[in-house]
Formats: C-alpha cells, structure tokens, sequence
C-alpha cells in the first residue's frame, strides 16, 4: 500500500510549514527510506515520491538544520518518573518555571503530546535527547510521527496552531550553564566577568583582563576597545574615560618584560577562545549517525569530493551525464536509484552554457530546468558568506565546481594544506553539510609522472585531498584508448567499489548541426582505478 491522500496532504502542510518530513511504514513509526529522517525534505516532489512508495503508510516530521532552532517535547508517560502522568509533571515544571504559551501540538494516539516551541537562536542546544525529563527532539537529532500518521487505527491529531517562542526563564533553566576556570577573566565565548566590579577591584580587574588578553595575542588597541566596552560598564562606581585610559596604559606598562613577548597571529577571536579550556568527551556521548549518500559509495551528502583527471579526458562530459542522472531521477552508472529528481547548482569557469553544458545534460537526458548556472566571479575565501546563501537559496542536491583552483583567491597558495584547507575546503564542506548537498570539485592532474594515483591531482596533498571525505579519478584505460575507467582513489567512509569502465563518444545535438561528447557506461571495469592511473603516468614520463 501507498500514503493515502489524507497522509500525503498533512504532510505536505507540514513542510509548508517548515518542517522536513519522510515516509513511515503503515500503521508504524519505523522509516522506510533508507536513512530514516536524514533522507527529510521540505521538497513538495520528493516528498509525495517517497509517500507513493509501495511501503509508505505514515510520515516522520523532523527539524530541519537548516531553520531557526526549536525543540519538539514528546510528552508522554516516559521519563522515570512513571508513577506521575505527563500532565502532572508538566503542571509542576509549570510552577518551578511559569506558564507555557499555546503552541503547535499533536494529540497522539497513546494519550500524549507533541508540543513545538522555537529555541532562541543565539543560546547554545543541550546535549542529549531528554529535558526536564521529557523525550526532545531538535535540529538533527530525531523525529515525532506527522499528525494525519495513524497507528492502530487511532490518528495523530493537530491543534493548528502556530508555535510559540519557549519562554526566556524554561530556556534558562534547560540551557548548559557557561563553564569557568577560577581567576580567567575574559568575557566572551563563555567566559565571564563579575555582574559588578567593587571601586577597590577596578584597576586589579583591568590589569589582569588586560593581561589575560596579552598573552593570548590581542593587539593591544583591540585590548583597549574591550576594557571600555566589556569591564568599564561593570563599575559599581564608574569612571571617566580619561581615568580608565590611565588605569589601563598604567595595567600595559612593560608588560612584555613581564610576562614576555606576545603571542603572534592570533586575532581577537583566537584570543578569546585560546582561554577556554580543552574539554574531552565521552565517546559515549556521540550517537551513531549512517553515511548519507547521494550515489551510494559515490558521492556522499554533507562533504566534499574531489574528481580528478587530465584536461581532455572528459571530467565535464562524466559530470553531465551524472546530473542528468539526477535531474532526470533514473538510476546512477552503477545501477543503484537516484532516489528521485534533484536540483544542481553549476559554477563553472571552464564551458560555456550555450554550447556546451546544456547541450551536453540534454543529449544525456536531463532535465536542464533543474540545473542552475552560476556566472559570477566567486573567489574563496572571500564570497564564503555570498556562497552560503545561494545554497540556502537554491537548495540544491548536487552542487559541481569546475575547476577547484579557479575559485582561489590569488593570495591562497595553492601548495600550502593550511591555505587550501582554511580558504576553500572547509568552508565548502561546512556549508554542504549546512544543506544538506553533496558537493563534486573538479580537480586537474599534475604534471608530475611516476606518483601515487592519490598525489597525482594539483595543488596541495593534505589540503585538498587530505581534506576530501572522497576523491574520484578519470583516465584512459590502457588497453582501450577510447575509453575512460572510472574509480574511487580514496574513501574515507565504505570499502572503495569497484572502478566502471566509461566510453566518451560523439553525439547530435537535435535542431542544430553539431554534436557534443556523451558519456557511454559499459559495466566494471577489468582494469582497477589505480592501475590504470599508474599505467597512464608511465605512458606519459
């Protein structure tokens, strides 16, 4: 059996409402997708895709990382207090820390509750999935059954209404408390000064904040904008500002012959959080998540993978095969499922649009109004911040990047792992993570001959493919010249599959009189990725 239309329209309510959601077996609050609530989405397709599964009944509701935080309650008999109804404890938590406002709730079929609240943005989630000694879900970590969702014959039923902000004193009293270390006196990144300063502590509280900051590398001009702006407000019995410069140059006279020269490099952020303690959790405390992929064992969501090849072998043409594979919604090389049509977003310095990628997705087959074209002139790290929001606007499943050092800023040296790394690799992977995309960087080989099939991509080793989660390779098979094997060269996630032989071949265009290249996949390879890379490096000393 399939959702029916009653599951199917509550469903999509709820992902216009904000929420992801994902398909439940019937009568059942076990996923059927294969990831369970990773595979949420707000998207309208993908969502009546998977609730016409054959094995879809219900659907899951989760948070999406993607919006602002909120915490789902699951109230109910749980919690070890099972003597207790959910509604007495619930009356009492309501006495400790005052009235909560009506809210989006779901009655469900055991007699309890789904109450939603948003969480404030700038106050850190609690660890765990239990507050106050109710079952929570947040951003990421679980899911509650949809209204509409039944079990036993019994619905799930909402209220309709809009979710309310958590009140501040229930937020305060559920947040971690800012962990301190005796005599630290710095007030950012929690850490804090006292609530007041006492006429007698005021320069002893400049001196040492002062000093404090000095030995992790604030400049001192810097230094001086925080005294005013962070410890003078605390003065019981303030000061003028002429009387704070002079406690102030007074705390930073030879300063470095008393406590040695500063640290060099850090800026003010460093600073702050270079104070704060090292902090070693249990492993415990992480709870087991699967591998999300976008092409199983391919291509994973939530990282970066780098494809690598010579100029002229047909990176661009394998990439648009695999975009019309996703936007078509078939099925990958390999034979495994798409898993239903996504969006791609295509930044590019290397083809040209008209001539090239459309004419290229289309003779594969894809759908080319789900691709977009990026144009402008990004450069990292500096449009880290523009690039983020076009993910968030676009909301892509795939975005492609060809090729990787056109998108470095001229300062960023390409064979440094620290420049490559804090430039380009970490913030892309920080924002595919963000939305939830798999992000394919196109990399060209080397010129050096005679290396490991992993040193062969350009630029540096540990920055770019040490950072990479996967890195993916093209070359001519040996004994074929008008083929290509295809491979994984690293993976730091799953055994690497077996390479697939690929062949690049011309094809027509229709209505015009041209042909562009199409990728033609003939099954695994007899050859391995890396043999073939070390045979091409040979051909080629």
């Amino acid at each position: 059996m399939t959702a029916d239309n009653t599951v199917i329209g509550a469903a999509l309510e709820e992902a216009r409402a904000g929420f992801a959601v994902f398909a439940l077996a019937p009568d059942s609050k076990v996923p059927v997708t294969e990831h369970g609530f990773k595979n949420a989405t707000t998207n309208p397709e993908w969502i009546q895709t998977q609730l016409s599964s054959p094995s879809a009944g219900n659907y899951g509701m989760t948070w999406p990382l993607e919006a602002p935080p909120g915490v789902a309650f699951d109230l109910d008999a749980g919690g070890g207090e099972h003597e207790r109804t959910w509604q007495e404890r619930l009356l009492a938590l309501i006495e400790q820390h005052g009235p909560l406002p009506s809210t989006k709730a779901t009655d469900t079929p055991s007699g309890g509750k789904h109450a939603f609240y948003r969480w404030p943005a700038d106050v850190p989630v609690p660890p765990g999935d239990e507050l106050f000694g109710f079952t929570v879900r947040w951003p990421g970590r679980g899911y509650v059954v949809g209204p509409g969702s039944s079990i036993g014959g019994k619905p799930y039923v909402s209220n309709g209404k809009a979710i309310a902000e958590l009140p501040a004193a229930w937020v305060r009293a559920a947040a971690p408390a800012p962990r301190t270390r005796p005599g630290t006196i710095v007030i950012r990144e929690g850490f804090h000064l006292p609530e007041t300063i006492g006429s007698g502590q005021r320069y002893a509280t400049v001196r040492d904040f002062s000093a404090s900051q000095w030995a992790q590398g604030t400049r001192p001009d810097v230094i001086w904008e925080l005294v005013k702006k962070d410890v003078a407000p605390r003065f019981a019995t303030p000061k003028s500002e002429t009387e704070l410069r002079a406690d102030w140059e007074r705390s930073m006279a030879r300063i470095e012959e008393r406590l040695g020269p500063q640290r060099k490099g850090l800026d003010e952020r460093d600073a702050v959080l270079a104070l704060q303690p090292i902090e070693a959790r249990s492993l415990a405390e992480y709870a087991v998540e699967a591998v999300v992929w976008l092409w199983h064992r391919f291509l994973p969501v939530g990282s970066i993978t780098l494809f690598d090849g010579n100029p002229g072998d047909g990176k661009s043409t394998v990439v648009a095969d695999l975009i019309a594979r996703l936007t078509s919604g078939t099925e990958w090389p390999d034979g495994t499922p798409v898993g239903g049509a996504g969006d791609v977003l295509y930044i590019t310095k290397e083809d040209d649009p008209s001539t090239q990628v459309r004419p290229r997705i289309e003779v594969a087959g894809g759908d080319v109004g789900r691709v977009r074209f990026v144009e402008a002139d990004l450069l990292f790290p500096r449009d880290i911040a523009r690039f983020r929001e076009l993910l968030g606007a676009t909301r892509p499943r795939l975005v492609l990047m060809d090729p990787l050092m056109s998108y470095l800023e001229g300062k960023i040296r390409t064979i440094s792992d620290n420049d490559v790394r804090s430039a380009i690799m970490t913030p892309l992977a920080e924002a595919s993570r963000e939305v939830g995309c798999a992000t394919l960087v196109i990399r060209h080989f080397n010129k050096g001959t005679g290396q490991s099939a992993l040193n062969r991509g350009a630029g540096s080793l540990g920055g770019l493919a040490g950072s990479a989660r996967m890195v993916l390779s093209l070359t001519t098979h040996p004994g074929d010249p008008d083929a290509r094997v295809f491979g994984v060269i690293k993976s730091n996630y799953e055994a690497r599959p077996k390479a697939l032989k690929v062949v690049i071949e011309p094809a027509p265009v229709v209505g015009f009189h041209m042909t562009v290249s199409r990728a033609v996949w003939v099954g695994e390879s007899d050859v391995s990725i890396t043999d073939a890379m070390e045979r091409d490096s040979e051909q080629h000393e």
